[in-house]
């Protein structure tokens, strides 16, 4: 308020609000001092008439004034809230490490770009404001760009998604994954916003994968062994390599049971699958068996153990290796262990086992045991006479 008063000090104040001695603020005291004081009192004590009606006069305009000046001081205050909150809004999009371009539906020049958009791109704001998304998207043309945002404006997309290449200033080209949306904001202009991301490192990563997916395949097709990845849910060959592809023929994508086996509508009994599953899912184990495969009778050691696919999924590879060939050596070995080498009848070693199991049989069934003994006589003279080869062909002949 105007003051009323140059000579009135804290000590000149009279005590109209009793015993307290809290500081009081100017316009309240000036308040409570017309509102309790008699005007005699007030004439006397403090205010000319001249003042007093100066003071009459002040309230009497701040009380019409008021009003309109607190609505011009909410209304700078709203601006000046609005403001700080769209310069904070700013700030934290300007260290959002995505970029943030905003641009008309109709010209296509951009009305906002954050700071992210200007480092991508090397392009300050005032000259991204007077370009298009065209200008830093050179895989596009603008009927095709118009043609890929007709969806969003008619309101049949929410959003969209797209992979494709910006432009830097300087002419490199960086790989870009972009999240497009149509905004209709009420009371204001629509606009689309596009928040961009640099996947470069993604796709470096993503190269990197293939590159040593390739690497593996290479490694699988050269081994003289047949390899197959089988999907643990649908049984789907997801990959057979070359040496198993020369015996079937290229399976990829039919299911293993089906062209792997014979007769049967379903996966095998024999299947390890539940082998190599653990509480926590499938494990990081593996597990060896052999089986005879009955397209080619022949044998194979399988080593199935659980990978991760290029895809991030679970599957099964097995290695299966021939081992037809060691099958019938350690066949033939067990078989000479037994028999003669000469006559193919049963050796020593043979008779004893045979005779301990029928000796065992006899007492167990109270029964009686015949044993026929058969001598060749007169052999060693055929060898004297005519050689051991001789001899050895008469042996086979006896046998």
């Amino acid at each position: 308020l105007y003051p009323l008063s140059s000579g009135m000090s804290s000590s000149r104040i009279p005590d109209i609000f009793g015993s307290s001695r809290e500081p009081i603020k100017a316009g309240e005291y000036y308040w409570k001092l017309l509102s309790r004081l008699s005007i005699k009192q007030i004439k006397q004590d403090h205010l000319t008439p001249f003042k007093y009606s100066l003071l009459l006069f002040n309230l009497i305009l701040f009380t019409l004034l008021g009003p309109i000046g607190w609505l011009l001081i909410s209304f700078h205050a709203s601006r000046e809230k609005t403001r700080r909150k769209l310069n904070h809004f700013k700030n934290v999009l300007d260290q959002t490490l995505d970029c943030v371009f905003m641009f008309d539906p109709n010209e296509l020049r951009f009305t906002y770009v954050n700071q992210g958009a200007q480092s991508q791109t090397g392009y300050t704001e005032e000259e991204l404001l007077h370009m298009t998304p065209l200008s830093i998207k050179p895989e596009y043309t603008e009927a095709e760009f118009r043609k890929m945002m007709t969806p969003l404006k008619a309101g049949k997309m929410k959003n969209l998604f797209v992979q494709t290449v910006h432009q830097h200033k300087k002419g490199a080209r960086i790989p870009v994954e972009i999240h497009l949306q149509y905004i209709e904001p009420v009371g204001d202009t629509p606009c689309f916003i596009a928040v961009v991301r640099d996947i470069t490192e993604r796709r470096q990563a993503e190269e990197a994968l293939k590159a040593a997916h390739h690497r593996l395949l290479t490694v699988l097709n050269s081994i003289d062994a047949m390899v197959y990845v089988i999907d643990l849910d649908s049984y789907e060959l997801l990959f057979i390599n070359k040496y198993a592809v020369d015996i079937f023929g290229d399976i990829t994508g039919s299911v293993c049971w089906k062209s792997l086996q014979k007769g049967l509508d379903g996966p095998c009994d024999f299947c390890p699958n539940e082998l190599l599953r653990s509480r926590k899912g499938y494990a990081d184990r593996s597990y060896t068996w052999e089986r005879k495969n009955p397209f080619n009778n022949q044998w194979y050691e399988m080593h199935d153990r659980v990978i991760k696919w290029l895809n991030g999924r679970s599957v099964k590879i097995q290695i299966a290796t021939d081992i037809t060939e060691r099958r019938q050596m350690e066949h033939q070995l067990q078989h000479n262990a037994y028999h003669d080498c000469l006559t193919g009848l049963a050796n020593r070693r043979f008779f004893y086992d045979r005779v301990r199991q029928e000796l065992s049989a006899a007492k167990r069934k109270k029964s009686k045991l015949g044993m026929i003994f058969i001598d060749l006589n007169h052999f060693k003279p055929v060898n004297d006479k005519y050689g051991h080869d001789a001899g050895d062909l008469l042996l086979q002949e006896v046998a």
